[in-house]
């Protein structure tokens, strides 16, 4: 990673941001305000370890909303979100949608973990399929200490890509979210 531009987007605590940074990485940890004490305190608490290589900034980045000019004039290499479509608000969708598009160039790639929780989320996945190539690159079911008597979904990793005419004739560009995740998986 080391050299590679990262944001993470809805960073929370940093922590997949801070270990991106660990490995060379510069990055970028976003969420709104209320999350940005938290992460600048764990952001300085690991810049100062022996181990850290790369650096970490942290700002507010409200989805939707017009990008910073470092943002804009830094392209980022990958960009990494965890848990950010199973946040119970189906209005943030188009917000997260247009945040991945100005983020996005033909060179980044998009980590995004996802563990289904509600149906309606697959409205973001097709919506992605739109601008986006998507393949499932980890997929993993969750210790069965975490399972409840009705929930065993998996956890899964996706790389997504923006659609370029050789990218959607590959194999995996369209992935299959409602043969992948039929309605019986969610909590609902």
């Amino acid at each position: 990673m080391k050299g590679m531009r990262v944001i993470e987007l809805g960073s929370g605590t940093g922590l997949v941001g801070i270990l991106c940074a660990k490995l060379g990485a510069s990055v970028v940890l976003t969420d709104k305000c209320f999350a940005l004490p938290l992460m600048q305190a764990n952001a300085m608490e690991n810049a100062a370890d022996s181990m850290a290589r790369g650096d970490i900034t942290v700002q507010e980045l409200l989805w939707g909303q017009k990008l910073s000019k470092s943002l804009l004039r830094d392209r980022m290499n990958l960009i990494v979100a965890s848990d950010v479509v199973g946040c119970g608000d189906e209005a943030l969708f188009p917000p997260l949608l247009k945040t991945l598009r100005q983020l996005c160039s033909p060179e980044t790639t998009i980590l995004m973990a996802y563990k289904p929780r509600a149906r309606f989320e697959r409205m973001f996945f097709d919506s992605v399929l739109e601008s986006f190539c998507v393949s499932r690159v980890w997929n993993r079911l969750l210790p069965s200490d975490c399972y409840t008597e009705t929930f065993s979904a998996p956890v899964d990793v996706f790389e997504i890509r923006l659609r370029t005419e050789k990218s959607s004739r590959e194999e995996g560009a369209n992935f299959d979210f409602r043969t992948s995740y039929p309605d019986a998986i969610f909590e609902e």
